[in-house]
C-alpha cells in the first residue's frame, strides 16, 4: 500500500551489461497487490587460462568463460479487510544460465534452469500460519569433465505460530513446521527425500515493571 504507481529503472554498462525492471502496485479498501519483473544479462568476461607465473593451464583445466541472463518475475496480492487479519498470496519464478562454480569445477546451467515458488501466509495479532513450495529445476553440465548432471528439487513447509495469554503474567508462544524435500540430483543417486518437523514453547515471565524473565524449548 505504500509503494503505489509504476516504478522502472534501466541501466546499462561494459560487456554488454543490460539490466531493466519494472514494478507496478495498487490497492482498494481491502484487495492490494504488486506485480515485477526484471532482466539482467551480461556478456562473458576474458578469460586468459594462464597460471600465475603467466605459463598455460594444464589442457586439463582449461575451459571458455560464458556470459548470463537471468530473467524474473514476482506477483503478491494482499486481502485485509481487517488490517489485524491478513491474507496473503504471492509467487515468482526466476530464470538463469551461465557459468557457476561448484564442488567440481565450473558448471555450466543449461537453458531453461528456473527457480520459482509459491507462499500463503496468514497473519493476525494471535496466530502466524505460512505455507509455502519452492521448486529448483537446474540442469547443467561440469566443464572439466562434460558430465551431464541434473538437479531438480521441490521443498514443501508449513509453519504455525501461535500467541496468547495465560493468567496476568505469562504470555506464551508455541508452534511448529514441517518440512518435506524430495529432489533429484545426480551426484547423490541415493538419496530421494527428507522429512523435518519440529515444534517450539516459550514463556515470557512478567517479573516486574521492567524485568522480564523468557523460558522455552524447541525439538527438531
Amino acid at each position: 500500500r505504500a509503494m503505489q504507481g509504476l516504478r522502472g529503472e534501466l541501466s546499462i554498462g561494459e560487456r554488454d551489461t543490460k539490466s531493466a525492471g519494472l514494478i507496478w502496485a495498487d490497492s482498494t479498501d481491502r484487495v492490494s497487490y504488486k506485480l515485477s519483473a526484471s532482466y539482467f544479462h551480461q556478456d562473458a568476461w576474458d578469460r586468459d587460462n594462464l597460471m600465475p607465473d603467466g605459463s598455460p593451464m594444464p589442457r586439463a583445466t582449461v575451459f571458455e568463460n560464458s556470459g548470463t541472463t537471468q530473467p524474473k518475475f514476482d506477483a503478491r496480492i494482499d486481502w485485509d479487510a481487517d488490517r489485524n487479519r491478513v491474507w496473503s498470496l504471492r509467487g515468482g519464478v526466476a530464470g538463469a544460465n551461465g557459468l557457476i562454480h561448484s564442488a567440481l569445477g565450473p558448471a555450466a546451467f543449461e537453458g531453461g534452469s528456473y527457480a520459482s515458488y509459491l507462499e500463503v501466509d496468514r497473519t493476525t495479532d494471535a496466530l502466524d500460519f505460512k505455507a509455502y513450495w519452492n521448486r529448483l529445476d537446474a540442469p547443467f553440465e561440469i566443464l572439466l569433465y562434460g558430465l551431464d548432471e541434473t538437479a531438480v528439487n521441490d521443498t514443501y513447509v508449513t509453519d504455525v505460530v501461535r500467541r496468547m495469554r495465560a493468567g496476568s503474567r505469562h504470555g506464551l508462544t508455541f508452534g511448529g513446521s514441517m518440512r518435506v524435500d524430495r529432489f533429484d540430483i545426480s551426484i547423490a543417486p541415493e538419496d530421494r527425500d527428507r522429512f523435518n518437523v519440529s515444534g517450539f514453547l516459550e514463556d515470557k515471565i512478567d517479573i516486574g515493571s521492567a524485568v522480564n524473565l523468557v523460558l522455552g524449548g524447541r525439538l527438531d
